[in-house]
């Protein structure tokens, strides 16, 4: 079974007083914020959970007056509450901020520590050593930032709010200063990906004036963002959708189908399928059209799918004399359709692609002669002007399916014209021009977005769990898109 993670934890690290217990404050706020470095990720719930750091107050206050007496318990007991944090990691599951995690008191605070720690630093050593072997490491870290330079901004804050322990620092600041440079110190060389905010900023302030809700709101948007960077979302395959266990892949189902279909009622979206005769346009679009609540075109608009179109129907019987006509009729009807529908300002699926008339229809009907070279011409520059002033789609589906398929497939729906027009031999010939479809439409200015490949050979449509698989490349491939502007 593929085995996914269900969380992501996130240390919070940063000098005495840059803000650490601030920003955790606020989280649970801002978590909707937060939960947007989880969009195009099905297997992590969109779930917060705050640990702060546990710390015995009394035990705090007596280390800060007599440290050498106290040092090594006080350090043992930090390994003790790091490991009573790992269980609430364990039992968590979605976004876990974890405050003060077990390395900040390694590499920060007992390093600072050592001159009082003395002879039991060895054996406080040994006992991290072991320790770690039992605590995860997170896989980002949060870094409040403030450098030495900056120094006065801790001592206000202290003085405003610090803990009676801390108070000594105003007197003498050199072990603040020695902090701040050993976090510089364990953030130029911790291997874990680093989100650095500025502490010095208002929103980390203690003081009693109200939050700034839109310094806030920016503050954890770039979180999310560049949680979402360093922890970019699993984009699995058919196959390793297929070897997770059937429950959690059905939980992924769901979330990828509800991702999705948010993201399409929040955008508006332009899905279009394109493939050979026969592949099962219509019955994706269908499918597609019903699961994410969006309104479809149809190619065939009469009942079942029969065809009324007159034009087309003489086509289908004597290609050769009404090539021409049909393809200067369709294209202004297909484009006008796309502009009307976009016009509703909702997200909508076609059930083939208008411009697989041009490259593949227009190419092979010129192929055969039925097309002249001053009429694949004329059609050309017609259909590059045409989409000039028409709403491109956003995402092409390319269904896949080989020709003998695709002649079964044209016999089974039983559509007479159509079994005459399709013969074996003519879908073989067209299957070629399909190769460099996505290549060729390029010159008519029709699509601009991903593309998605879907092999009929192997992806069933019925199948729930490639349903999920569908989903997913279909929301990876627009947030994609986004990302490059």
């Amino acid at each position: 079974m593929l085995q996914l993670e269900d969380k992501i934890t996130i240390g919070i690290a940063g000098p005495i007083k840059a803000g650490k217990d601030i920003l955790a404050k606020y989280a649970k706020d801002y978590q909707n914020t937060l939960f947007q470095s989880l969009q195009g990720n099905f297997w992590i719930p969109q779930q917060l959970t705050i640990i702060n750091e546990q710390q015995n107050v009394d035990l705090f206050e007596r280390y800060s007056q007599h440290p050498q007496q106290y040092a090594f318990e006080f350090q043992t007991a930090c390994i003790a509450n790091r490991l009573a944090q790992q269980n609430q990691v364990d039992n968590s599951t979605g976004l876990v901020l974890l405050g003060q995690p077990l390395e900040i008191d390694r590499h920060i605070y007992a390093e600072a520590n050592k001159q009082n720690l003395g002879n039991s630093f060895p054996t406080y050593e040994q006992l991290y050593a072991e320790v770690k072997k039992r605590v995860t490491s997170p896989d980002i870290w949060i870094y409040v930032r403030i450098k030495e330079d900056q120094l006065p901004v801790l001592l206000d804050r202290i003085a405003k709010h610090g803990r009676p322990g801390e108070k000594k620092f105003l007197q003498d600041p050199s072990y603040l200063r020695e902090n701040i440079s050993l976090n510089e110190q364990f953030f130029a060389t911790v291997r874990q990906p680093v989100i650095t905010l500025d502490g010095t900023i208002k929103f980390f302030n203690q003081d009693n004036t109200p939050l700034n809700t839109t310094l806030a709101a920016q503050l954890y948007t770039t979180i999310a963002q560049q949680i979402n960077q360093y922890k970019s979302p699993h984009n699995l395959t058919l196959d390793e959708w297929e070897a997770i266990d059937y429950n959690r892949a059905q939980n992924g189902v769901r979330e990828a189908k509800r991702q999705l279909r948010t993201y399409l009622q929040q955008h508006q979206k332009i899905l279009t399928i394109a493939g050979p005769v026969g592949a099962g346009k219509t019955g994706l679009a269908e499918l597609i059209s019903h699961e994410l609540d969006i309104s479809i075109f149809r190619e065939l608009d009469g009942k079942n799918d029969q065809i009324i179109d007159e034009l087309l129907f003489k086509f289908l019987n004597d290609k050769k004399t009404y090539a021409y006509d049909l393809q200067k009729s369709l294209l202004p009807k297909r484009v006008n359709a796309r502009i009307e529908l976009a016009q509703k300002n909702k997200s909508f699926i076609e059930d083939r692609s208008p411009v697989e008339d041009q490259s593949i229809f227009w190419r092979r009907l010129h192929q055969q002669g039925y097309l002249s070279n001053e009429q694949l011409s004329e059609l050309k520059t017609l259909a590059i002007q045409s989409y000039q002033t028409a709403p491109t789609s956003d995402v092409l589906i390319q269904l896949l399916r080989s020709p003998t398929e695709c002649r079964k497939m044209i016999l089974n729906r039983g559509r007479l014209p159509e079994v005459k027009a399709w013969p074996q031999e003519e879908l073989v010939a067209m299957q070629t021009l399909y190769d460099d479809f996505v290549q060729d439409i390029k010159q008519y200015g029709s699509h601009n977005g991903p593309a998605v490949d879907i092999n009929l050979h192997q992806f069933n449509p019925k199948n729930t769990i490639h349903q999920g698989y569908l989903w997913q490349e279909i929301l990876h491939g627009l947030l994609e898109q986004e990302k490059k502007g």
